[in-house]
């Protein structure tokens, strides 16, 4: 839960791969709702993380 998996395509060849990115840092969006970096999150999170952002889309349409 506190890992995401991305690979970026145009990286040059032979670079190319799956890389780790912690989300508990502060550079995260939702990092701000909860508590300070390194600490982990939990599944219910991804949950309200979700309903954060239909609510917000119901808002603006």
């Amino acid at each position: 839960m506190n890992n995401l998996e991305v690979y970026f395509a145009d990286d040059e060849p032979g670079l190319q791969g799956y890389r780790l990115i912690n989300c508990t840092e502060e550079h995260h969006p939702y990092a701000g709702a909860y508590w300070p970096a390194a600490h982990i999150i939990g599944y219910e999170h991804t949950f309200i993380n979700l309903v954060h952002e239909l609510m917000n889309g119901i808002a603006k349409g």
